[in-house]
C-alpha cells in the first residue's frame, strides 16, 4: 500500500510540485508569526521578583514653604524634615492593619529608574554589572517581598543593606548572553568590591543577588542595582511602601483617610495610597492592549491560511473522486482510502517543512551562529504542528464527503 501511494506521487510529480511549494510557503508563514508571537510572549514566562498584592506607595512631598500644615504652625526647616518623615513612618509601623512599611527612591515596582554600571575597584576599567538604580531601606526586602538567588534568609539580605552593601538582580535572558561574551554574572560579583563610575573613590560591596525585579510583564528583565538608603538621610527619598497584613486593606485605607497624622507631618504631606497592582494594570494596559490586538491579528491569519488548505485540498480530493469510487469497487475499504488521503498529504507536508525549515535555519545560523536556537526549535515544532492539525482538517471533510459518494455515481461520466 505504501509502495503504491508513493508510485503513485511520484507519477503525480508535477500537481505534487505544486502542492509541496504551496505548503512550503505556508509553512514559513506560520513559522514567522509563531516566532513573532513567542518574541511577545517570551517575557511573560519570566517571575516578576516581587509581591505586589497587599502593596501601597505613598510618594512624599514637601509643603509648599510659607503656608501652613494642619496644625497649624508653619513649614519647618528643611532640617526638620528628617525627623517629620521619622514620625510619619512610625505611624505606619504602628499601624495594626500594617505589616511592615520602609522608605525608597525609584524603589517600588513598575517605577523606572536611571541606568547605571558597577565598575570593578580592582580592573578599573571592567564593567562588572549594569542596571536600573534604585535606594532603599532594608525594610523593604520584606515590603518587596524579595528573595534571594543564593538561598540566604530574608533577614540575611536586610542584613546586608543594613552595612552598606548593595544587592543586585539576576537578569533571565541577559545573563546567558553575559556569560557567552565571558562577562561577569551576578553570582560572581558576590563579595566584590565595586564603585559606580570608572575610577570613582566611592565603593561598594556586592553583598547577594536576588531575583530579578521585572519592571512589566511585557518587558525583557533588565539588572537592577538596589543600594541602601538610610532614614538619616531623608532628601533623597521619594515614597513610603508598605506592606498589608492578608485581608486588610480596606481596614488600612479607612485608617489613612480619617486619620491626619498619617497623611502630613510637618514640612512634608503624602499621596494617597496607589496599590501596585492597580499601578501595574495602569502600566502594562497599552502593552496588553496591543498584545491582543497582534494575537487577533495572527490568528485571523491562522484563519486565511486553514480556509486556503481547506479549498486547495478540497479541490484536490474532487478530482480524485473517480479514483476513490474505482477503489470501492475494488475491494479497499473506506477506511483504507481515508488513510491513503490523509497519509498522501502528510508526506508532501514532510517535504515541504524540510524545505522551510532548511530555509529557516540557514538564516538563523548565519545571523547569529553562537545562539542558543532551542526557542527556534520549539517554534519549529509548533510551525510542524499546527500546518498538520491544518492540513489534517482539510483533507478529512472533503474526503469523507468523497466516499460517500456511490461509485456509480461518480465515475458516470468516465
Amino acid at each position: 500500500m505504501k509502495r503504491s501511494l508513493l508510485k503513485q506521487m511520484c507519477n503525480e510529480w508535477r500537481g505534487n510540485l505544486w502542492v509541496i511549494a504551496g505548503l512550503t510557503v505556508v509553512s514559513s508563514a506560520v513559522w514567522i508569526l509563531c516566532a513573532q508571537l513567542y518574541g511577545i510572549l517570551r517575557p511573560t514566562f519570566y517571575p516578576m521578583g516581587f509581591e505586589d498584592e497587599g502593596l501601597y506607595i505613598m510618594s512624599v512631598h514637601d509643603v509648599p514653604e510659607g503656608e501652613s500644615n494642619k496644625s497649624g504652625q508653619d513649614s519647618k526647616a528643611l532640617a526638620d524634615r528628617n525627623g517629620d518623615l521619622r514620625a510619619l513612618l512610625k505611624e505606619f509601623r504602628e499601624n495594626p492593619n500594617v505589616e511592615v512599611a520602609g522608605l525608597s527612591m525609584n524603589g517600588t515596582p513598575y517605577q523606572r529608574s536611571w541606568y547605571a554600571s558597577l565598575w570593578l575597584a580592582e580592573e578599573p576599567d571592567t564593567t562588572g554589572y549594569s542596571g536600573y538604580t534604585k535606594f532603599m531601606t532594608p525594610e523593604m526586602v520584606r515590603v518587596l517581598g524579595l528573595r534571594s538567588s543564593t538561598g540566604k534568609s530574608t533577614e540575611e539580605l536586610e542584613a546586608v543593606l543594613r552595612k552598606g552593601e548593595v544587592l543586585i538582580t539576576t537578569r533571565p535572558g541577559v545573563d546567558e548572553e553575559v556569560a557567552e561574551s565571558g562577562g561577569y554574572l551576578p553570582a560572581a560579583m558576590i563579595g566584590k568590591k565595586v564603585t559606580g563610575e570608572a575610577g570613582g573613590t566611592s565603593e561598594y560591596v556586592v553583598g547577594d543577588v536576588v531575583d530579578v525585579m521585572r519592571e512589566s510583564m511585557f518587558y525583557r528583565p533588565m539588572g537592577t542595582i538596589i543600594k541602601p538608603l538610610a532614614e538619616e538621610n531623608p532628601y533623597v527619598v521619594g515614597e513610603i511602601a508598605v506592606r498589608v497584613k492578608p485581608g486588610m486593606g480596606e481596614a488600612f485605607m479607612d485608617d489613612f483617610e480619617s486619620k491626619g497624622e498619617m497623611q502630613e507631618r510637618g514640612c512634608i504631606y503624602l499621596s494617597a495610597p496607589d496599590k501596585v497592582t492597580y499601578r501595574r494594570m495602569s502600566a502594562e494596559q497599552s502593552e496588553i492592549v496591543s498584545t491582543r490586538l497582534y494575537v487577533s491579528l495572527i490568528c485571523f491569519i491562522f484563519i486565511i491560511i486553514f480556509l486556503g488548505l481547506l479549498g486547495s485540498f478540497w479541490f484536490r480530493v474532487q478530482q480524485r473522486t473517480g479514483e476513490i469510487a474505482i477503489r470501492k469497487v475494488c475491494g479497499a475499504s473506506r477506511r483504507a482510502i481515508f488513510h491513503r488521503i490523509i497519509g498522501e498529504g502528510m508526506i508532501l507536508l514532510l517535504v515541504a517543512t524540510a524545505l522551510a525549515a532548511a530555509a529557516a535555519w540557514t538564516i538563523i545560523f548565519k545571523s547569529d551562529p553562537g545562539e542558543d536556537h532551542m526557542p527556534a526549535l520549539i517554534i519549529e515544532l509548533l510551525t510542524f504542528v499546527i500546518v498538520s492539525v491544518c492540513v489534517v482538517v482539510s483533507l478529512w471533510w472533503p474526503a469523507r464527503r468523497a466516499m460517500r459518494i456511490e461509485p456509480a455515481i461518480a465515475i458516470k461520466d468516465e
